[in-house]
């Protein structure tokens, strides 16, 4: 039970009482504890058991072990005075006194779970005590007094045994009473004798008698004498002697007084006389007071007329201050403090004992007049004459003693109530025949509850059976049975099944005590269900990575004599991984990863893997395994987890194969391309010149030679002009094209709107010619290549403007709204829904085109129309898409025959 946040807090608390402090526990006396102060005044190390501390020196208790098993055994504490330890200071030998009080340690219902030894340095003490003892007080010469006799009880029986009750920290703090010989009680008591004996007992045991109890059991010298007991008539003679250390042996005998017969008062009262040695000897302070009557006859104040020398050490006075002087004038307070069990003033108390003869006991605490730290006492008060005598004891001593009491004993409630592990006293009960059959719980305490669900208060007296039910057929009882008979001490994990349906699993701590057993015990149903579930789940996720096609391994770092990691080793690792180094699953788990590819330390991996746990940082990377037979493409990653490095593989030898294929033809097209591209512009140039002279020669015979030519040779002369026109605008579209496709675009900021409004005012003529309305709205502004933008929306009102209806004047709209790239999915690929877009249509009412021939009006060179009817080269659209494609954008194309036609470019709003 110890280890837990709450013992650690209690010992840390112990570790600074000033007094020497150790805790036993179970039958061996094991320490568990001892706090710097006891080693520092015995000796004794950490590592040295402190029971050396007593059995070892030669002056040391003989009965040290025995006392232990005392309080074990019978819950009692127990106190040992006087206990001499020789220690060497400065060279020399000095002696030490010590007391021991030994203190069980019990949980709330009582059981004793083990022993606290508190030593306390009482050198000083000592030495004070028997110097006092040196000192005697003297017998001062006093008058008799007269008081009116109470009624009391008879006399007690001939001698009472105590047994001394004491505190944690060693203190006597009550004497329980054990009548002995009860055939020596006072003869013709008859069938009261019991009564008699419980009414004497209190007075026996009366304050004015517990501070000799208490100083013949520090000391251990016998008393006698004779004193006046306030609380029962007449001298007597008390004889206190100590048995044991724990034991007291009282005698009080009464001796006669003489009794005289007060002629005087009208109800013939018996009066008794004090003799002033009894006066004296009393340990109470005692104070006669007469009355100090008023106008009216009313009691106004009490004059104090005798004390003794133990009143006057009690209220601070000396006998001459007080004897004269009136209650109230020293003690103005007794008519503000108010007697709780009475409900009235002290002076009212007292003012009706005078009236009704009847004395009054109570005990005060005061805190007025010459007491402002406050006192406690224990006053009796009974009428004397026509006034009271008081009987005064201070009970302050007694009552810290109580407080002290009351709080180290919950302390020590306090610390065991923290204690989470559940504990019970069990009893066995036995059959007929001597054999075992159960248990009965004796106590538990409140951690059961929530441990096992047993109750504290519904459990106490039960038998474990009804508690438990079915528990003597499991593993349970048979270590309870095996506790009792074989094994004195044991502990182990057990499961039980409440009525065959929810299982619990229990880890059990079994000690022999007495007759029956201490258990201790802690649930951890849980935690053992969290564990199978994880045991589960390990299974469940290896099934999952078998299954996997990738390689899954999880390998810890092997370390060299000079902690420097050489080597990774399998914890575990799926069905793929096995075969991707040509093993069995089984034969990998635990081995060396070099012990199958001893090729991965020298190729690089291994320094990957441990870079990765050293750093903490994962990595991915592609790795080209071509070692120890093997020739594969594999990617790799590397992730550090707790202490191990979890590492996935994909083998894609083939992929890469593929891909090494693709890329060389990749390779090759882009040459071809090139080569293409180069051609193609090449051509263009060294096209023109021949092109530009046979139209300078057609020039030069229209001109010039006009007149020798005849009608069919003026017509051949401008066939040949308008094909050179012809080859002339081919080539320059195709240069234009080559230009796009080989040119990389540059990035700028394009105002579609600004734009558009150019390319008008460009093509103002030929938008005239056709008599042609266009309007645009809502064109936003773009990141892109400024020139190849301006080629592709001149290219698309050329269209419109050429392919206008006969019939009807033209209509462009040319508008725009800005989109997200989910909104256009019938158009964008899926990696780009996330892109923000500029969507542009361009709308005419001219022939337009049938659907079928959507994707061929935008190859090179392709044209829908004779030359006849409509002029162009086949390129202008084609140039439309190449420009759109190195946007990384989108196109589309709408038209139905004679209605008119819809161009929807979709261009990035970021490029």
């Amino acid at each position: 039970m110890v280890g837990g946040t709450s013992d650690i807090q209690c010992y840390s608390l112990f570790r600074q009482v000033p007094s020497a402090i150790a805790v036993f526990r179970g039958p061996d006396h094991h320490i568990e504890f001892c706090n710097d102060k006891y080693q520092q005044l015995f000796g004794v190390s950490p590592e040295k058991h402190p029971l050396q501390a007593f059995t070892e020196v030669p002056s040391a208790n003989p009965n040290f072990r025995a006392d232990l098993n005392q309080v074990l055994q019978t819950g009692q504490p127990r106190i040992v005075n006087q206990y001499l330890y020789t220690t060497l200071r400065q060279g020399k030998p000095e002696e030490q006194c010590f007391q021991l009080t030994y203190q069980p340690i019990l949980d709330e219902e009582g059981v004793v779970e083990g022993v606290m030894l508190m030593a306390t340095d009482v050198t000083e003490q000592e030495t004070a005590r028997r110097k006092a003892e040196l000192v005697k007080k003297p017998h001062r010469n006093i008058q008799p007094v007269v008081w009116q006799e109470p009624q009391l009880p008879a006399a007690p029986p001939n001698f009472i045994v105590y047994r001394v009750v004491r505190d944690v920290t060693g203190q006597a703090v009550d004497f329980e009473p054990v009548l002995e010989r009860q055939e020596v009680l006072h003869p013709g008591s008859g069938a009261d004798e019991k009564d008699a004996i419980n009414a004497w007992l209190p007075l026996a045991k009366a304050d004015s008698l517990t501070q000799l109890y208490r100083k013949v059991v520090e000391t251990g010298e016998e008393y006698q004498g004779e004193m006046v007991l306030p609380e029962r008539r007449g001298l007597h003679k008390v004889t206190i002697a100590r048995r044991d250390q724990d034991t007291l042996v009282t005698t009080i005998t009464e001796v006669e007084w003489q009794e005289q017969k007060d002629t005087t008062t009208p109800d013939t009262a018996k009066t008794t006389e004090i003799p002033a040695r009894e006066f004296e000897a009393s340990l109470s302070g005692i104070m006669i007071c007469e009355t100090v009557p008023g106008e009216q006859g009313e009691i106004v104040d009490f004059r104090i007329t005798l004390v003794n020398q133990e009143a006057s050490q009690i209220n601070g006075y000396a006998n001459d201050e007080m004897v004269g002087e009136t209650l109230l004038g020293l003690f103005p307070g007794l008519k503000k403090v108010v007697i709780p069990t009475v409900g009235t003033t002290i002076f009212s108390a007292y003012c009706q004992v005078v009236k009704t003869g009847l004395p009054l006991q109570y005990e005060i605490f005061y805190d007025l007049d010459r007491f402002e730290q406050g006192s406690w006492f224990q006053i009796y008060v009974s009428r004397l004459n026509d006034g009271i005598v008081l009987f005064i004891t201070d009970s302050t001593e007694s009552k810290k003693a109580l407080i002290e009491v009351w709080q180290q004993a919950s302390f020590i409630q306090n610390m065991l109530d923290v204690v989470p592990s559940g504990v019970a006293h069990l009893l066995p009960v036995n059959n007929s025949d001597g054999t075992l059959s159960d248990f009965v719980v004796k106590v538990v305490n409140k951690a059961s509850k929530t441990q096992i669900g047993i109750v504290a208060k519904m459990a106490t007296g039960k038998l474990l059976s009804e508690l438990l039910p079915g528990y003597r057929n499991t593993e349970l009882f048979a270590a309870f049975h095996k506790v009792l008979t074989t094994e004195p001490y044991l502990q182990g994990e057990f499961s039980y099944t409440y009525k065959g349906k929810n299982r619990a699993w229990i880890r059990l701590v079994a000690s022999r005590h007495g007759e029956g057993l201490v258990v201790s015990f802690d649930n951890f149903t849980k935690a053992k269900r969290n564990e199978q579930a994880l045991k589960d789940s390990e299974e469940r996720l290896q099934k999952i990575i078998d299954t996997v096609q990738i390689s899954v391994g999880l390998l810890g770092p092997v370390y060299d004599e000079g902690e420097q990691i050489i080597d990774f080793s399998f914890h575990t690792a799926n069905q793929a991984y096995a075969q991707a180094i040509g093993q069995q699953r089984s034969e990998i788990i635990g081995t060396r990863l070099s012990q199958w590819i001893p090729g991965y330390q020298t190729n690089g991996l291994f320094d990957t893997y441990r870079k990765v746990f050293e750093s903490g940082e994962g990595c991915q990377f592609d790795f080209h395994y071509n070692n120890d037979g093997f020739d594969d493409w594999v990617d790799v990653k590397v992730t550090k987890i707790n202490e191990f490095l979890l590492i996935t593989g994909s083998n894609y030898t083939r992929l890469k194969q593929v891909q090494l294929q693709a890329e060389a033809l990749v390779e090759d097209l882009r040459k071809s391309n090139a080569n293409l591209e180069k051609f193609a512009y090449v051509a263009s140039h060294d096209l023109q010149e021949p092109l530009r002279k046979i139209q300078a020669f057609g020039d030069i015979l229209v001109k010039k030679h006009a007149a020798q030519l005849d009608e069919s040779g003026a017509d051949i002369i401008l066939r040949m002009q308008k094909s050179a026109g012809r080859m002339q605008t081919l080539i320059r579209d195709l240069l234009a094209y080559s230009r796009i496709s080989s040119k990389k675009p540059k990035s700028q900021e394009v105002d579609l709107a600004r734009l558009l409004s150019e390319i008008t005012t460009d093509m103002e003529t030929a938008i005239q010619e056709k008599k042609a309305q266009i309007t645009f709205e809502n064109l936003p502004v773009i990141t892109g290549e400024l020139t190849q933008l301006r080629q592709l929306f001149q290219n698309l009102l050329s269209n419109s403007l050429k392919f206008s209806h006969k019939t009807r004047p033209l209509l462009i709209t040319i508008n725009g709204q800005i989109m997200q790239g989910n909104q256009l999915r019938e158009l964008v690929a899926v990696s780009d829904y996330h892109k923000l877009f500029a969507c542009v249509e361009v709308k005419d009412n001219g022939i337009g085109f049938d659907p079928r021939y959507t994707e061929r009006i935008f190859q090179v060179f392709q044209r829908l129309h004779g030359r006849s009817e409509y002029q162009g080269t086949g390129v202008g659209l084609a140039i439309v898409q190449k420009v759109v494609e190195n946007h990384q954008g989108y196109l589309a194309a709408e038209g139905k025959p004679n209605e008119g036609a819809t161009f929807r470019i979709v261009l990035p709003i970021e490029n």
